[in-house]
């Protein structure tokens, strides 16, 4: 898709379809309110009386699609709502997957958005959500009626703003990074094993001139390692660990580092201790913080920020075998602590407390780990944001501002000590699995139990990671939660550092 902005007048842009964004009103929303002077009368006054037929009023949510009966250039006109917020980073995301849905039902390849005036910010943002809009995952799919894409969306503001082409590859840039982790999330677990992301990972470093070091299960051995090759015993598909450094140009030893950590189960069936059939073709997603962390490193050279960045990602199939871990086994993990194993299907606090003795050790600025990690989490909060521990108040402001500048929700929830009785052991130094009740903030709990005295903050993403059908956001499957909040992070060093 190309991008443009230019001051051009709406009724003279030559488009299949132009989109016309509205704040919400007390009354219906007239073409005199939305749309600059000079357009002719007669589409003018027809339009007005199907916009008040219709009683649009610009509510989120709400959407009227107007032919213009070649009255004026473009062929189409959609009025989309916004709601009292007017354009904010969630009413844009819901906008451009409307235009989408729109100009996808009416073959639209060329779309221009109306936007009055228009800043950087605002400018990265819709690109960045036209191309999460758009994508499509049809790799495995012979389509009998291919679809039509958008070749061209050009902006119509009121001012074209200097930095338009920075933005709008900087929008591009973070939309790829999106979906590329979508794309991750989305092949079958008997494509995206762990040597797979392996393999990924070297073709990134090679790309964007990063270090990278992958550990084989020869290596986790001498690494000790023994929590990830504990879950891995069962599969037939080798466990990887994977290390990602990216240092900008002239870097120097001031600058701050985070590690940015990925739970990587490629599938996961629970182990011995086996999931119910309901919804197991979804848990090829187990790996999908993984796929966020590849995602921030696939072009984090051309969008350059100014620190420090590791990405640790431990990875592993969870199947159930003559050779897998068992209920009541005791492992003793890098850290040196010990864990008695209570389920095999609490894997994914297993692989990260490896992963992240192993993060302590670099001695970076902040941790920060994401992991498809409890559907009690899904509980608590729904599917559309992550919860977020941690016991450091700046790095976890950090991450909800980041959030927010990019329409991810981040809800902070507790790191309880008195739950953390639920995973003290008899037999071992801790447990993995506590009671029923607080299940998301015992496993955040056990996480904890690993960083020491590090700067440190977890997010359970198991809810906004998948879609399990299309929704006013996203397509059904992986949606590449995590990137966008990531790299605004990383945009903004001094907030953490």
């Amino acid at each position: 898709m190309k991008f443009s902005v230019s001051n051009k007048a709406w009724w003279q842009a030559d488009v299949d379809l132009l989109v016309v964004p509205c704040n919400e009103r007390s009354n219906y929303v007239a073409t005199a309110q939305v749309l600059p002077a000079g357009c002719p009368d007669a589409p003018r006054a027809s339009i007005d009386e199907l916009l008040a037929a219709e009683r649009f009023r610009g509510r989120t949510g709400r959407s009227i699609l107007v032919s213009t009966l070649k009255q004026i250039v473009p062929r189409r006109l959609l009025f989309v709502g916004l709601g009292e917020g007017g354009l904010t980073p969630d009413t844009a995301h819901q906008l451009m997957r409307t235009v989408a849905q729109v100009a996808e039902s009416h073959c639209a390849e060329r779309v221009a958005l109306s936007i009055g005036a228009l800043d950087e910010a605002h400018l990265t943002r819709l690109v960045t959500f036209a191309n999460i809009a758009t994508y499509r995952f049809e790799r495995y799919r012979m389509p009998d009626d291919p679809l039509v894409d958008v070749k061209q969306l050009d902006f119509l503001s009121q001012d074209v703003i200097d930095g338009a082409q920075e933005a709008i590859l900087r929008g591009e840039l973070i939309g790829r990074s999106v979906n590329f982790t979508r794309d991750l999330v989305n092949e079958p677990a008997c494509v995206a094993t762990p040597t797979f992301l392996a393999d990924a990972a070297a073709r990134i470093a090679a790309e964007q001139e990063l270090e990278c070091t992958i550990f084989d299960e020869k290596e986790l051995l001498a690494q000790r390692m023994n929590l990830l090759l504990a879950v891995a015993s069962g599969s037939s598909a080798p466990p990887r660990f994977i290390h990602l450094t990216y240092r900008p140009e002239g870097a120097s030893a001031a600058l701050p580092s985070i590690a940015l950590v990925g739970k990587g189960v490629t599938f996961d069936s629970g182990g011995l201790s086996i999931k119910p059939s309901t919804s197991m073709d979804e848990m090829k997603m187990d790996m999908a913080g993984a796929a966020a962390v590849l995602g921030v490193f696939s072009h984090i050279r051309q969008l350059a920020p100014n620190c420090v960045v590791h990405g640790l990602i431990p990875s592993a199939e969870n199947m159930p075998s003559a050779s897998s871990f068992r209920p009541g086994d005791i492992v003793r993990g890098r850290s040196g602590k010990t864990v008695e194993i209570l389920n095999t299907d609490a894997e994914g606090r297993l692989i990260l407390g490896d992963a992240l003795a192993y993060a302590t050790e670099l001695a970076p600025t902040a941790i920060v780990d994401l992991a498809t990690l409890t559907g009690a989490c899904c509980v608590a909060l729904g599917n559309n944001m992550s919860g977020l521990f941690s016991d450091h108040e700046r790095l976890a402001r950090a991450l909800v501002q980041a959030g927010a500048a990019c329409a991810e929700e981040h809800w902070r929830l507790p790191l309880s000590k008195r739950l953390f009785e639920q995973i003290k052991s008899d037999v071992a130094d801790i447990k993995n699995l506590g009671e029923r009740w607080g299940g998301a903030i015992t496993a955040a709990l056990f996480l904890q139990a690993f960083v020491g005295e590090s700067t440190w903050a977890h997010l359970d993403i198991a809810g906004p990671a998948y879609a399990s059908k299309d929704d006013g956001y996203h397509r059904k499957g992986g949606t590449g939660f995590g990137v966008r909040t990531l790299l605004e992070l990383l945009s903004r060093p001094a907030d953490w550092s």
